[in-house]
């Protein structure tokens, strides 16, 4: 039965022309986007490079200072080797330790 203001219940048809028309669109929009992005990302400037300015005392540090290792706490650690650091206009003496 009809509906009774006089509107049809059926949807209109859409070519498949124009719906292939529109999807090509898209994907050559997608292509040349992706295209345009992958040629001007190789326009971009490197990065400066890095500059480490390390203050360091005269003539170097002194010569590394005698330590006993032994016998580790626990089962498991690795002994890191004491070594200078140049602090405040003198080296100092980081003493070797243990650790897990």
């Amino acid at each position: 039965m009809g509906d009774p203001i006089g509107n049809s219940s059926t949807k209109p048809i859409q070519n498949n022309n124009e719906m292939s028309i529109s999807k090509n669109f898209y994907i050559a929009l997608a292509r040349t986007v992706g295209a345009a992005t992958l040629i001007l990302s190789g326009c971009a400037a490197p990065p400066p490079p890095t500059v480490v300015v390390r203050e360091r005392g005269p003539g170097g540090p002194p010569p590394d200072q005698v330590e006993v290792v032994g016998v580790a706490p626990r089962r498991g650690g690795v002994w890191v080797r004491g070594h200078w650091v140049w602090r405040r206009g003198h080296w100092v003496w980081i003493r070797g330790h243990w650790r897990w």
